[in-house]
Order: C-alpha cells, then sequence, then structure tokens
C-alpha cells in the first residue's frame, strides 16, 4: 500500500518514506506508529490502543509514545505545535489529519490456511537474504579499510522485528538475526557483539547511537521481516553509530516457490565475490531440513524466555525438530540444555526421568559431533550431576581448547569453574567476557553469584542491577535480590523483592530467610515446614535455610539427604552464604570430603 500526502509518500510494501523524493531514515516503530495512525485516519487512538498495536504488550514507559510521535513529527515535517498531520486530542490520544491518498494495492493478506504449508520455505529464504546483506556489509567494511588504512570494524545484529500481519513469525527474525551473526563471525577482521548482548535491546526502548556506544560498536543492522502468503519481504538497514547515519537501506522480496534455486545461485555468489566459504560446505542449502531448523529456532526462541512454560514449550519444538532430522547434533545438545534447565525448575520432586532424558540427549549429540566445545562443556555439567570431576575435567577441557569460544561457551565454562569451587576463575572468565560483550545478562547473574558466595555484597548487586536492567522479569531474579539484601541486614527490601518472585518455591525460600531475619519465628516455622512437605526434592536448599536458622544439625542432616539423593544442585549452593554459619564446625570440613569436592575447591581453604 502507498500512502501520499503533501510532499510525502510512504510505502507500505517497500517500508519506505520518500520526502520529496528523497528516502529517509525512519526506525521501525515509528514507521509502524505513522501506518497505524494513517489506517485509522477516522478517528482517534488512545494511548493505550497504540501501546497495544506498536509495542504488543511490552512494558515501556509513558514517554515513549510521546517520543515516537515526536520522532514522527520531525521526520514529516511536522511538529507539536502546527499538528499539521498528527495532531494531539487533549486527554484521548493522537489523530492522522493530513488529506491522504491511496495508491496501489496491499500485498495478499496472510492466510490462516497458508502458514504452516508455507513455514517450511521460509529459512532457506532467510539465508539467502542474509548472504546478500553481509556481502554488502563485507563490501561496506572492506570500503572502509582501504579508506582508512586501518581496520576498526565491529557489528552488532539486532533482533529482527516481526511485522507479519498476526505477528507471529518472531523466532523466524530471531533466527534471521542470528544466522547473519554466525556469518559475520566467521570474518577475521570483524569484531562481532554476540547475539545475547545484541538482542538485550530487543525489549528496549533506546536510540541506535545509545545502543551502539553501550556495545561498543561502529556498525549496528536492525530490520525487519514480513511473511505473506506466497512472499517474504525482509528489510534491512546498516547503520554508523556515531552519527545515526544510513549507510544503505534495502528490502528483499521473493517467491517462495523458486527458493532452493535461488539459494544455491546467490551461495555461488557470495563465495566468488568474497573468495571465501562463508558455508562449511557447499551443499549446506540440501543438509539442512528447512521444517527440522523451523522448530529448531523456536525451541531456541522458548528457551531464551527462561520459564518454565516457556521451557517446556521448547521441549515441545526442539522434539519436533528432531523428529523430522534427527541426525542434527545441534538439535541433541539444545535438547540437552532445555532439559538441564527443566530440572532446575524442578522444585517439587527429583525428576528421574528429565536427568535420564537429559543425559541421553548430550550423548546422542556427542555421538554425530564429539568435536564441539557446546557439546562436550554440557557433558562436563553432566558429569557434575554425577560427582565425577575427573570426567567432567577432562570434557571442560576439551571444550576449553576450541580458539574461537562463543560467549555461550564461556558462560557455561565459567558456570563450570563456579560448581567446581574455582571462584576466582570464574570471576575472571566472567570478566574477560563482559570487557568485550559488557552487556550479557546471564553474565552479569552469574557473576552476582560468585560475589554473593564471597560475601562481596557490594559487587553483588552492582552485578544483579546490571542483570536486573535487562531481564527484570526471569525466574529467581527478585530472590537472588532479596537474599542479598537480607545478608547486607535490609529486611524491608528483602521482603519486597521476596514478594514479587514468580516462581512459587523461591519466593517460600527468600521469605523464609526475610522472615528469620527479621524476627518472625511463627512466619518463618511456617514457611519452612510449607518447604520440607512440598519440596522436599530441593534438600540443599532446605539445609541452606537451617544454616542460616543455625539449626546445625538439621543443616548436616538435610546435607546428608542432598549427597544421598544426589540432588543436581548441591554442587552449586554448597558454596551459598547462608552456609557460612556452620563453617566452624568440624562436621563441615569431614563433610567437603564426603562430597569429594576438588582440593582446589574455595571451601577447602575456609577454615
Amino acid at each position: 500500500m502507498i500512502y501520499t500526502f503533501n510532499n510525502i509518500e510512504l510505502d507500505t510494501n517497500n517500508y519506505r518514506l520518500l520526502v520529496d523524493g528523497v528516502m529517509q531514515p525512519v526506525e521501525p516503530q515509528v514507521f509502524n506508529l505513522m501506518v497505524y495512525l494513517i489506517q485509522n485516519k477516522d478517528k482517534v487512538l488512545s494511548r493505550d490502543e497504540i501501546l497495544d498495536h506498536i509495542w504488543k504488550g511490552k512494558i515501556v514507559s509513558d514517554s515513549s509514545i510521546s517520543n515516537h510521535i515526536k520522532t514522527a513529527r520531525k521526520v514529516l515535517g511536522d511538529d507539536g505545535v502546527k499538528q499539521q498531520i498528527i495532531k494531539t486530542i487533549h486527554s484521548r490520544g493522537y489523530q492522522f489529519i493530513a488529506d491522504c491518498q491511496i495508491r496501489g494495492e496491499s500485498l495478499s493478506n496472510e492466510s490462516a490456511d497458508s502458514t504452516n504449508h508455507n513455514n517450511k520455505y521460509v529459512l532457506p529464504v532467510l539465508v539467502l537474504i542474509l548472504l546478500i546483506i553481509g556481502v554488502l556489509v563485507i563490501k561496506s567494511f572492506q570500503t572502509a579499510k582501504n579508506d582508512k588504512g586501518v581496520l576498526d570494524n565491529s557489528i552488532a545484529v539486532l533482533a529482527f522485528e516481526d511485522l507479519s500481519p498476526n505477528a507471529d513469525q518472531n523466532y523466524f527474525a530471531e533466527g534471521l538475526s542470528e544466522e547473519l551473526l554466525n556469518i559475520f563471525t566467521q570474518i577475521p577482521d570483524l569484531r562481532v557483539s554476540s547475539r545475547t548482548s545484541s538482542f538485550s535491546y530487543r525489549d528496549k526502548d533506546m536510540r541506535i547511537e545509545e545502543i551502539g556506544k553501550e556495545l561498543n560498536v561502529k556498525y549496528i543492522i536492525e530490520g525487519s521481516i514480513r511473511k505473506f502468503d506466497k512472499k517474504l519481504r525482509v528489510t534491512a538497514q546498516l547503520i554508523n553509530v556515531s552519527d545515526g547515519s544510513h549507510k544503505w537501506s534495502e528490502t528483499y522480496d521473493y517467491e517462495l516457490q523458486d527458493v532452493f534455486k535461488i539459494q544455491d545461485e546467490i551461495a555461488n555468489a557470495v563465495s566468488e565475490q568474497l573468495k571465501i566459504s562463508l558455508l562449511t560446505n557447499n551443499n549446506q542449502t540440501v543438509s539442512i531440513n528447512p521444517e527440522a531448523h523451523s522448530f529448531y529456532l523456536q525451541a531456541l526462541y522458548y528457551l531464551g524466555l527462561k520459564t518454565p512454560d516457556d521451557l517446556n514449550e521448547a521441549l515441545k519444538m526442539i522434539e519436533q525438530s528432531i523428529q523430522i532430522d534427527s541426525n542434527n547434533a545441534n538439535a541433541w545438545a539444545l535438547k540437552s540444555r532445555i532439559y538441564y534447565q527443566l530440572n532446575q525448575f524442578s522444585f517439587h520432586k527429583r525428576d528421574n526421568e528429565i536427568i535420564k532424558k537429559t543425559i541421553k540427549s548430550v550423548n546422542k549429540s556427542k555421538e554425530l559431533n564429539h568435536k564441539s566445545a557446546m557439546v562436550n562443556a554440557q557433558m562436563a555439567l553432566i558429569d557434575l550431576w554425577k560427582y565425577d570431576f575427573e570426567s567432567a575435567r577432562y570434557n571442560i577441557e576439551l571444550a576449553m581448547s576450541v580458539s574461537d569460544k562463543t560467549t555461550s561457551i564461556i558462560e557455561m565454562l565459567a558456570y563450570y569453574y563456579q560448581l567446581t569451587g574455582q571462584i576466582e576463575k570464574s570471576i575472571e572468565m566472567l570478566d574477560q567476557a563482559m570487557d568485550k560483550n559488557p552487556v550479557v545478562e546471564d553474565l552479569h547473574y552469574q557473576q552476582a553469584m560468585n560475589y554473593f558466595y564471597l560475601d562481596q555484597l557490594k559487587e553483588a548487586f552492582s552485578s544483579m542491577n546490571r542483570y536486573w536492567y535487562f531481564y527484570s522479569k526471569s525466574h529467581t531474579t527478585h530472590g537472588l535480590i532479596s537474599q542479598i539484601h537480607v545478608a547486607n541486614g535490609n529486611n524491608e527490601k528483602a521482603q519486597e523483592y521476596a514478594k514479587e518472585e514468580p516462581n512459587e518455591f523461591y519466593k517460600l525460600l527468600s521469605e523464609g530467610f526475610v522472615s528469620y531475619a527479621a524476627g518472625d519465628q511463627q512466619q518463618a516455622d511456617a514457611i519452612l515446614n510449607i518447604l520440607i512437605t512440598d519440596y522436599s526434592k530441593s534438600a540443599s536448599s532446605i539445609a541452606s535455610l537451617y544454616a542460616f536458622r543455625k539449626e546445625t544439625e538439621n543443616a548436616f542432616k538435610w546435607l546428608d539427604i542432598a549427597f544421598k539423593n544426589k540432588d543436581t544442585e548441591l554442587l552449586s549452593l554448597i558454596n551459598a552464604h547462608q552456609f557460612r554459619n556452620i563453617w566452624d564446625d568440624p562436621r563441615w570440613q569431614i563433610y567437603l570430603n564426603k562430597i569429594n569436592l576438588p582440593k582446589n575447591h574455595w571451601l577447602r581453604k575456609q577454615i
């Protein structure tokens, strides 16, 4: 659809805004806001309606609407005084009031019946489009290098936005961004901000220049996808962070029925132009099953949301992926990761089936690709479930032998060092990762745990504040902050955060610490009884609560239960701040020997 008004042409098909025939750079949400206002020009749109339509339920500040309206007016040659195009209706909302003409026809509406049929074609199209984008970006960088004589090139790829009519292609949008990242990381002279860093800004209302400065990159790629009945449109923009200028902006449209032929042609063209191989082999388009990869991307998407319900949805997606293609090592490794996290949320009982499936999945993955750093790191973590420290050390050394480690792998390695009591080494590894990617939220959470273990509460708060900025809704976040406040003697703040914890078990545990610290013995005892009755599987956590209460006999009783039941959280929670209350008991060092902690474990030095 093409809307024309005044000296302006707004083309929704090609995602372009022309003023006096000159294309204007517009952020996706501002563009969507203008389209939404035009499409509803006969009515006043309330702020709530705009929030629901543009941000789709995401939590943003009230000033976001005002800022986007201001930006829209500016690019359209309007302002808050003239209000000749977008008018503010006091206490009601906003209305588009310019005389607007429509020419051209919209692309076909997406049919619900055709959605599943066409999904299988989308991934190959995404691959060929991102290859084209990769060529353009690389050419831009090569030109910059030749002109300046120095190489200071760095890039971040933000999560692409889903602009499909039903807003149901989010995982495809993220999949495109991630595949684009994978291509760029294979270029030696290009520093690429990690997926986790870049995607942290998915729900943040920040300007591109601000994001680029935080990520410490020179260029940013942002874009969007729209999937219609038999068409896919991808818009991408390469932005110079220093001044916000657009190096280029392109829109790609493809018919889906010819995607495999087109993909082969473009892959060959890319290899010829760059004189390098961007693909692991020349037949990647044949070896990747698009339907399987579609489910794989959906599993990755739900895994990243980090709630029990989303993990179960991720499991459904990865099982469908493996059912289609059972020889994909990455799919089996991802399945193991999902089970691993599901086990961490199974507070009610020890779920032996989940543990067995976690081990089976990673074994299958290693059988298919024994050199993968991700697979070997995951194998090491599972070895620690079995208290097999030698096998864990062997597998972690295999993972460490990979020269080019992704942030995800570094995070797993740091977690291994945390579980084996090498806290300082874990901190050092996380610091190195954060120097490169300062806004990777999971690294800050893990670092907060390290500092909390070491009783460095100021540093723990600092790390959690950075994590909170990007991921305040994650399970256990409020609970951990509550526990740090308890250790710092601020029971009022601790209670506030404990009440907000979404995970029922972790909420109870945190309230158990707070109630006892505040002197509410009756409430503390009631919570403890609930934990023992309903969550006896989490013996390590119950032991930590008894240790905090300085009830030494019960603390060691539950520690013994945890070891006897092979509590998968024991190696993590043995470091917990609350156990400091029983360090002086002679049985503490005896217990550390009993569970066979490594000789260099930091707790062995705390006598």
